[in-house]
């Protein structure tokens, strides 16, 4: 619809493993902010261990550039212009 009201910000479940590449395109051809409430992956899927930061990948990534696997898996979303709001349900 014509007068239908955009949403500035559409939130979802995106990290390295789903990237959501098809809907960070649509979202921006209509002008909305992506934003990755799980870019570390998510737990409920995963377990404990985070795919990601135990992946051959990302650790050799990170290795390599001298960061933590966490860094890697955040830069990748940013790089992607993708708005990254990490999470821990731990107090380390």
């Amino acid at each position: 619809r014509a007068d239908a009201v955009v949403p500035a910000v559409n939130q979802v479940e995106a990290h390295v493993f789903w990237n959501q590449a098809r809907l960070r395109t649509e979202m921006q051809a209509l002008g909305v902010a992506v934003v990755a409430y799980t870019p570390l992956g998510n737990p409920a899927i995963y377990g404990s261990k985070l795919e990601g930061m135990v992946s051959d990948l990302v650790t050799e990534i990170a290795a390599e550039a001298g960061l933590t696997p966490a860094q890697v898996m955040l830069n990748f979303l940013l790089s992607q212009d993708v708005i990254v709001v990490p999470k821990s349900v731990t107090p380390s």
